[in-house]
């Protein structure tokens, strides 16, 4: 039978045909439904895979989770234990600066407790700090200089400097060798060195970290003698500028008073008040004169009294007695 259909379900005549869709509908419906049967069959089965399952699963790769977790192990251990030890070494600065009493109704140096610990701050993490550090480290060479033998270490860091720049100190006279040297070592200075300040207290806490004990204490004490060194020569100069002020007052004084005797004098001589007394230093030693007479007195009658008060004492004892022999 020839079909007539023009390719859109519908016969020549318009009327619809329904012979070939009905069995293209009925193929795709049985393929889906196939589908959604094979998808429920494997949710059963997942639902059926219990937490057994996956034990046995994991038992069944046991040595391969071993073997993981061993290697893992290995290589952590292997990159712990291949780390350089750090030790740290630390030192607490106190900086106190007192509040000054007045000179002459004066203060002298003015003390802002914040701005000064700012200020010892900023001076410590100073290029200048690092390269008078450096310089003293350069100096000492050896980690141990009371008992330096020659098979006593050099300072590593002082050693590594000197690594590096061997190329460039061949040849270079002895101030631009010790000046290449100090600038490299003030550098690593400040990268094993850090400066902290106390948020309690007026206090800075230098620390420093290296591989060797000893190089990290040196480095640490060197680090602190130097703001020590600081620290007295600041005080120094305060002292010489205090000094100078105390000294310019004085002067001033010493000149108002001689101005002052002389107006005295004039006056005294212009009113006619000018006669034959003694003069200050006369008046001072008949007053001295006098509180040595008067203590001397003091001294007799504390001595007089104590006598007295002994003897009333013995008096009071043998009266009774006395009394008793003259009756008789």
């Amino acid at each position: 039978m020839q079909n007539k259909s023009n390719g859109n379900g519908h016969e020549p005549n318009g009327m619809p045909s329904f012979g070939m869709s009905s069995s293209a509908h009925s193929k795709s419906s049985s393929s889906d439904l196939a589908r959604l049967q094979r998808s429920l069959g494997d949710g059963e089965e997942k639902r059926r895979f219990s937490a057994n399952d996956y034990l046995r699963l994991l038992w069944k790769g046991k040595w391969i989770i071993a073997a993981c977790v061993a290697v893992a192990a290995l290589l952590t251990a292997y990159y712990t234990y291949s780390l350089p030890f750090i030790y740290e070494a630390s030192v607490d600065i106190s900086v106190n600066e007192r509040d000054q009493e007045p000179v002459f109704g004066q203060t002298m140096w003015p003390v802002n407790r914040d701005r000064a610990l700012k200020n010892e701050l900023q001076f410590m993490e100073s290029q200048s700090v690092y390269e008078q550090t450096a310089e003293e480290l350069l100096r000492r060479r050896f980690l141990d200089t009371n008992h330096m033998q020659p098979t006593d270490s050099i300072i590593p860091i002082v050693k590594a400097a000197e690594t590096q720049l061997m190329p460039k100190l061949h040849g270079a006279t002895p101030e631009a060798r010790k000046a290449r040297l100090v600038g490299q070592l003030a550098g690593m200075v400040q990268s094993l060195t850090s400066v902290s300040p106390s948020k309690d207290a007026d206090i800075i806490t230098i620390t420093t970290r290296s591989g060797d004990p000893r190089e990290a204490a040196l480095i640490t004490n060197t680090y602190a003698i130097v703001y020590h060194i600081h620290s007295q020569e600041k005080n120094r100069e305060k002292l010489r500028a205090t000094e100078t002020f105390l000294k310019g007052k004085l002067d001033t004084t010493d000149k108002m008073l001689e101005s002052t005797e002389d107006q005295l004098e004039s006056f005294s001589t212009a009113h006619g008040l000018v006669g034959e007394g003694p003069d200050g230093s006369q008046l001072m030693a008949q007053k001295s004169e006098l509180e040595n007479a008067l203590s001397t007195v003091n001294i007799e009658i504390n001595s007089v009294s104590s006598r007295r008060a002994e003897t009333q004492k013995s008096l009071s004892t043998i009266e009774p007695t006395f009394v008793q022999e003259t009756s008789l």
